[in-house]
């Protein structure tokens, strides 16, 4: 995982906790977690995004919990934390999935070499296609 996603994995990862800590348990922040824990699953692939997905549950629930949030139903703070941590994984997973096939390609986290790499593919398209016929049969010679 390169520094750069990983520093912006956590910086919005503390962003989100911020804010949910500030808004407390009455504005229901769980769902913007998902954007960090996408970043982390998109950089770093599945098992990073689990740990991520961890990582925003416990943060969630210890800020529930410092919030002063009663519970009349014991609980229902350990059901709400597995909502967290499904909703979230769910994410990351979806994510990874995602990015798979991406990955493999070549075409991941674009570089100057990256770009030059599809520059270079888009120019052997064109002189592909430019050897066709207007129906699309191959030209004769």
């Amino acid at each position: 995982m390169h520094p750069k996603n990983l520093a912006a994995g956590i910086v919005s990862m503390l962003a989100v906790a911020a804010v949910d800590y500030t808004t407390g348990y009455e504005v229901v922040a769980d769902s913007l977690y998902f954007g960090p824990v996408a970043i982390f699953a998109w950089t770093g692939g599945r098992a990073v995004g689990v740990i991520a997905a961890t990582a925003a549950t416990l943060l969630w629930t210890l800020f529930d919990v410092l919030s002063g949030h009663v519970y009349h139903f014991g609980p229902a703070l350990y059901w709400n934390a597995g909502q967290e941590f499904v909703g979230c994984a769910a994410i990351a997973l979806l994510v990874a999935r995602i990015r798979a096939p991406i990955a493999v390609s070549g075409f991941s986290n674009a570089t100057t070499d990256d770009e030059d790499r599809i520059t270079e593919a888009a120019a052997l398209a064109r002189a592909t296609l430019q050897k066709l016929e207007p129906d699309g049969s191959p030209r004769r010679l």
